[in-house]
């Protein structure tokens, strides 16, 4: 069974880097984090691992935002499809980015929303469920359709 010890702004003259191996590792370094674990089995080893500028931080993180007004406008049809597609946005899709995606998540299409309707070629699509995603400065949107 072994312990992690943590050390913060470690420099190489601190009591955390002593040893000459340790102190070689560290040359250069002005301060760094320092992960060491004790191995508390008969051989007694232990690794050290020095960190320099590297920072964690947690929070929230936006991924994306729904544009609830392009979300109500939206209509996909025929669905299932064959050949062609149409996507009806209304004025809040004008300029959207549209990006089809299939069940791996790779994007397999990708056209621009010049007008309220928009109607894709999709006969060159293997047969399987697709995943329209719609990209507004507003936010996005996404729709999903059967291709046959």
């Amino acid at each position: 069974m072994g312990v992690w010890a943590w050390a913060d702004n470690v420099t190489p003259s601190s009591r955390a880097a002593t040893g000459r191996a340790r102190k070689r590792a560290m040359e250069g370094v002005k301060s760094a984090t320092i992960v060491r674990w004790k191995d508390t089995n008969e051989a007694g080893n232990d690794a050290l691992l020095a960190v320099d500028d590297f920072s964690l931080s947690t929070g929230t993180t936006t991924l994306a935002t729904q544009n609830k007004a392009l979300e109500n406008a939206l209509s996909v049809f025929p669905n299932p499809a064959t050949n062609r597609l149409t996507l009806r946005m209304g004025k809040e899709g004008v300029g959207a980015s549209v990006e089809i995606y299939n069940a791996l998540g790779q994007r397999v299409q990708q056209a621009q929303a010049t007008r309220e309707d928009l109607t894709l070629d999709v006969s060159a699509l293997r047969a399987g469920v697709y995943t329209i995603r719609f990209t507004t400065n507003g936010g996005t949107a996404t729709r999903s359709f059967l291709k046959q």
